[in-house]
């Protein structure tokens, strides 16, 4: 089989084939539609990050001091930017 045809046509609901590209557009946008549609409402949640405070940024950091449980220290956090996932590893598997 060629899979590097054009498909020139699609079948209908009926099966008549369709060669018009403005029908061709309407199936595809018909299908798709049915496809994602949802009659399932759903709540919006509240983000949760709205009544948090902003997390403490790296230059903020003191030196030498790890504001995670992880034990990453400030140190690593600013001197990692190519380097994160090796010092990421050698401190997370000590």
């Amino acid at each position: 089989m060629d899979y590097s045809t054009i498909t020139t046509g699609l079948k209908d609901k009926d099966g008549a084939p369709i060669t018009a590209r403005i029908d061709i557009e309407r199936i595809i946008a018909d299908f798709y539609t049915k496809l994602y549609r949802s009659a399932t409402m759903v709540p919006r949640c509240p983000s949760s990050t709205e009544d948090k405070p902003r997390p403490i940024l790296i230059s903020e950091s003191l030196k030498g001091t790890a504001s995670g449980l992880d034990g990453v220290t400030a140190d690593l956090l600013r001197f990692g930017v190519y380097t994160m996932h090796k010092l990421l590893t050698d401190q997370l598997n000590s």
